[in-house]
This record gives structure tokens, C-alpha cells and sequence, in this order.
């Protein structure tokens, strides 16, 4: 009997229930036949609109008071561990796991498959639910449209997020992984690309002989973590893809079709955007790792109908001329993929982007970066570097301001002074994109009905 199975009528309770990956994770367990409630801040979340939609109860604030006194178990968001208010639950005699050992107890008895990676790892996993959607699915986000989330009853396979922050993923027992791509990010975590690099090769260490292992091998670091598979793991059926020579799988990408060596013919792409393609076609060769090979092809035709995540260069509205975009890109990587992906698919328009930088400790390392490719835009708006529940110990005002200053762009201290300036300056034709942490995606409705009162 699966840990899920024996949770059946208990009841559960979630703290940080807003969370990106907490949110979906509640809804998905009511639906088999979980009770499930929890405890956030106050501060709005897009996830509210998930939790609504499950009918999921939750309470504002953080306060043992809050749990049901008939709870049986209290899951927390990994932010909140070794805090006052957890070491309070524990002592009030409450079981509690955090929810990466949740996910790990999940998949010590389901046989669960990890969809790693430094980018793109949540895109795999929702094309991955559009391929194989009888399986569960425990990630930071959800398929765009209606009634996205669903969960089987007794789900016989799962497909994990599996994160690389804080070797998170290592508590995963999985039969096999998609590592989509590899760059150094969490910086107040990892030293480096070798920190980085070393933390994926403990990943591959705890595969299982014969485990199907699927790697994007376009960036540097991707590289050197084939190469030592090709050594170290043998036993394991590599499989890469990339856009670069050398890779199992070659991916030529056109306008609205893709190729992708050695298979013949082309394939519709899902989006007009060569990391979201590249995420597809990683999920489409895990599964066809898990299932059988020559079924390679269907899977690919299933990528060309994923609808994408919520949140992940997602079409918002259109509105007096201009297209609302969001994209949760907080990476310097991230950010090219994403400019890139809107010259394509809207060439000739005026990219207006609004930032909202994500930690201070990952603003200062890759703050080159963030200049180069934030500047590719053609006008830019900045709002104040987002604090994370992991303090990191930089000055995020002040690091908040170089960025401003390098860029040349102005910082908008308060959201009303945002939306009323981008008001302002967006013109009929204008994409306007929300890029970055926090409620970022939240601004482009403001805008909207800010420009509607203008007006008149």
C-alpha cells in the first residue's frame, strides 16, 4: 500500500500553503481524497486563485492556534524550517515532515521520475502531464486553462520537480531523470559551476542500475556532467539533445516546426521559442525512456499540444493595443530565453519589460549579467529586488539601486507609482512583459485598468 494510499481521510495541514509548489500540491491531494488545509501570510499570491478553485480552506497568519487539533500530519514549506513557530508545532506533539520530505516518503513507495535542472525543469513537467496524464504530477506550477489540475486516485507513477536547491532532490528515491540544462543559480547556496555540476552528479550517483537517463547537453556545464556519466555510470541508457553537435538528438528549429535528428520529418512546435521546445522535447524522450522507444514520435506530437504552465511565457490578455505577458524568469539565462522567444513570436513590436529581481544573493552574483540581457529590451522598468523567505544576508535596497543605475532605468519604490508611470508610457502595439519573483504578474491587470481610467 502507497504512503498516499494510507493518507486517504486524514487530515492534513499545510504551512505556506501559497506556496508555488505547496498550492498545486493541496489541491492535487484533496482531489484523492485527502482533507487538506493550511496557514500563509496575508500577502496575495497568484496560487490564491488555485486554492479557491480546489476549495482548499486556509488561514491568514502563522500560529499553532491554527492547526486543527485533529491533524494528522503538518506539512511545511522548506523556508520555514528550524523557525520558532515549527519548533512550537513540534512540541505540541504534531507530526510534521517539510514538503521535501513529504515528496520523498511520496516516492519511496509510487515509482517516481525527477525532472531536474537548472531551467526549464517546470515547463518538462507540465508537457510531461500533457504526455502521460494518468500519472501524478508535483510541481511549482500548473497548465494553463481550465480545470488544469487533476490527480488520479491511485497513481501508479510520478513525475517530481526535483530541485537542486539545497540538494533538495536528493531525498528522492527515483527510477530515472530528465536534467533539462545546468548553470550555476543559488547562489547563496552553491560556491560555483563545480558546487553546481556536483550536486547533479550525487543526483545520477542514487539512480538505479539501468535507470532511463535524459540530459540536455547544450550548456557548458551539462557537458561536464555527460562526460562523467559516460564514465562513472555506464550501466545507466544516456540519452542527450540539444541545439548544439554532439547530442543524441539534434534540434533544428523553425518558425512554427521543428526537426529533430535522427527522426525524419518535422514536428509542431508548441510555442514559438526554442528553450520551451527544447524543455518538450526532454519530457517527450523521458517518456519514451519509460514506455518504448519507437514511441518517440507520438510523444512528440502530444508536446505540440501543451497548452504551457501558468506563469511560463504566458499570454495574459490583450488590451487597447497592448499584449500582457508573464514570465517567472529571474535568471539572466532565463531572460534571454524569454526575449528571444518574444522577438519570434511578436517581431517589430516594442518590448516594454517590468522586473522584479529575486534575492539579493543571486542579483549581486549575476549582476553582469542581468545588465546584458535586461538590455535587450526596449524600455525597462525596475521594482525593488523581492526578499525570500531564505534571508541571504545582502543589501537588497542598495543592490537594488546599482542595478537601476547600470541599466539605466528607473526604480519604482511602490507598486502605484509603477503602474501609474508604465500607464503612461505603454502605446497601442507595446507588449508588455512582467518578468521576475514575487506578484510581478499581478501589475499588468493594474496597468490595464489604470489605462481603462485614463481613458475615461
Amino acid at each position: 500500500m502507497s504512503f498516499l494510499t494510507n493518507l486517504k481521510g486524514k487530515d492534513l495541514f499545510l504551512v505556506g500553503i501559497k506556496g508555488t509548489i505547496m498550492a498545486p500540491l493541496a489541491v492535487r491531494l484533496s482531489k484523492m481524497g485527502i482533507k487538506v488545509s493550511g496557514c500563509d501570510s496575508s500577502e496575495h499570491f497568484a496560487t490564491e486563485e488555485v486554492l479557491k478553485e480546489g476549495a482548499i480552506e486556509w488561514f491568514e497568519g502563522f500560529s499553532p492556534n491554527l492547526i486543527p487539533a485533529n491533524s494528522d500530519l503538518v506539512i511545511y514549506s522548506a523556508a520555514y524550517s528550524n523557525t520558532p513557530f515549527i519548533e512550537e508545532v513540534k512540541k505540541r506533539g504534531f507530526e510534521t515532515l517539510s514538503h521535501p520530505h513529504f515528496i520523498a516518503k511520496i516516492s519511496e513507495t509510487i515509482a517516481s521520475y525527477g525532472v531536474s535542472g537548472t531551467h526549464g525543469k517546470t515547463t518538462a513537467v507540465g508537457a510531461l502531464e500533457t504526455m502521460l496524464p494518468s500519472a501524478l504530477f508535483i510541481y511549482g506550477s500548473h497548465l494553463q486553462g481550465e480545470n488544469a489540475l487533476s490527480a488520479p486516485i491511485e497513481p501508479k507513477l510520478t513525475f517530481i520537480e526535483a530541485c537542486e536547491y539545497r540538494d533538495h532532490f536528493l531525498l528522492y528515491s527515483l527510477q530515472g531523470a530528465l536534467i533539462t540544462t545546468i548553470d550555476w543559480d543559488h547562489p547563496d547556496y552553491f560556491k560555483g559551476e563545480r558546487e553546481t555540476v556536483d550536486s547533479f552528479k550525487r543526483l545520477v550517483e542514487r539512480l538505479p542500475q539501468g535507470a532511463p537517463l535524459v540530459c540536455g547537453g547544450d550548456s557548458p556545464s551539462s557537458r561536464l556532467l555527460i562526460e562523467w556519466v559516460k564514465e562513472e555510470r555506464q550501466d545507466l541508457p544516456l540519452v542527450t539533445y540539444g541545439v548544439e553537435e554532439g547530442s543524441d538528438y539534434h534540434l533544428k528549429m523553425g518558425r512554427e516546426t521543428y526537426t529533430l535528428e535522427p527522426l525524419e520529418g518535422s514536428f509542431k512546435a508548441p510555442f514559438n521559442s526554442l528553450h520551451l521546445t527544447l524543455n518538450v522535447v526532454g519530457s517527450a524522450l523521458l517518456a519514451s525512456a519509460i514506455t518504448h522507444k519507437e514511441n518517440l514520435p507520438h510523444f512528440l506530437e502530444l508536446g505540440a499540444t501543451f497548452p504551457g504552465c501558468k506563469g511560463r511565457f504566458e499570454h495574459l490578455f490583450d488590451e487597447d493595443g497592448v499584449t500582457y505577458i508573464d514570465d517567472y524568469a529571474h535568471h539572466p539565462n532565463e531572460i534571454r530565453a524569454v526575449i528571444e522567444a518574444i522577438r519570434r513570436s511578436y517581431p517589430k513590436r516594442r518590448v516594454v519589460i517590468i522586473f522584479h529581481p529575486h534575492t539579493a544573493s543571486r542579483t549581486k552574483a549575476f549582476f553582469k549579467g542581468f545588465v546584458e540581457e535586461l538590455s535587450k529590451g526596449d524600455l525597462l522598468l525596475l521594482r525593488p529586488i523581492a526578499t525570500s523567505a531564505r534571508s541571504d544576508g545582502e543589501d537588497a535596497t542598495h543592490l537594488s539601486q546599482e542595478l537601476a543605475s547600470a541599466l539605466k532605468a528607473p526604480l519604482f519604490v511602490t507598486r502605484e507609482e509603477l503602474i501609474i508611470k508604465t500607464g503612461e508610457l505603454l502605446q497601442r502595439g507595446d507588449l508588455c512583459v512582467t518578468m521576475g519573483a514575487g506578484n510581478n504578474y499581478q501589475v499588468g491587470a493594474a496597468i490595464a485598468h489604470h489605462r481603462r481610467s485614463l481613458n475615461g
